[in-house]
């Protein structure tokens, strides 16, 4: 790894390794069970995506790059920038059920949404961006989470819950399947075929502050329920493991 490298150099023939080791190189202290992968440096990485056949990890936030980790070899295996302008930032990714495709919304000057897919070669571990991409005006999709059964969908802020299909093609379609203000956090559970996301009903204004989780039924979608827990998206998170709804927020 690049601790193991560095430390090697310094250990050689250079200038430090000339004052006789009068100061050992530091050892890289991590707690026991926990591993590094070095990715590019000063980079802040908002979402982590683990690929199905757990062989990749994807990272990416704060601008148009997705970072890909080969997590037998644990390096950086590829960096995907988004084919489109320099100026996207990408918000979310979510990888297919199979395995064979990723999926990234990004937003162009924080008001337009942009969308497209890669195609993931899963024993060469090559990606590769799929040709075209579904651009939505005057929308923000900030959130994507999959569906064994029902595909593709994204949490659009202030406008709710929106399946997705066609990315990339004359097909694409958005449908609503709930309308309230998201504000950004997504999960979707296959147990249960139910959405669950951050949302604020006490203002109708976008926000990144939530004061319920609201679930919704993918197989019939006005059918919603309310947890009340609050918090900021950032910093905060939402999972449903063992018939149980786990959340992250500062009062519940």
């Amino acid at each position: 790894c690049l601790y193991q490298q560095i430390k090697m150099l310094l250990d050689s023939e250079t200038f430090c390794a000339m004052f006789d080791k009068d100061r050992p190189f530091p050892q890289y202290r991590i707690d026991p069970g926990l591993d590094t992968i070095f990715g590019p440096t000063l980079k802040f990485h908002r979402r982590l995506r683990i690929h199905p056949g757990s062989k990749f990890a994807y990272t990416c936030g704060m601008d148009n790059k997705i970072y890909v980790y080969d997590l037998s070899a644990r390096m950086l295996h590829q960096t995907l920038v988004f084919p489109s302008t320099a100026y996207i930032k990408l918000q979310d990714i979510a990888v297919s059920f199979d395995g064979k495709e990723l999926y990234a919304v990004g937003l162009l000057d924080d008001k337009d949404s942009i969308i497209a897919a890669v195609s993931i070669n899963v024993p060469s571990g090559v990606h590769t961006w799929i040709d075209g991409s579904s651009v939505k005006c005057a929308f923000k999709y900030v959130s994507l989470a999959i569906s064994e059964s029902f595909g593709l969908h994204a949490l659009a802020k202030n406008r709710g819950l929106y399946r997705l299909t066609g990315i990339g093609t004359p097909t694409f379609t958005e449908t609503q399947l709930s309308l309230f203000n998201g504000t950004g956090l997504l999960y979707i559970s296959d147990e249960f075929n139910t959405a669950f996301a951050a949302m604020n009903s006490l203002i109708a204004t976008e926000t990144t502050h939530f004061n319920n989780i609201i679930s919704v039924d993918l197989t019939n979608p006005p059918n919603t329920f309310l947890y009340p827990v609050e918090g900021e998206d950032l910093g905060n998170d939402l999972l449903v493991e063992t018939n149980k709804l786990y959340v992250t927020g500062t009062s519940a």
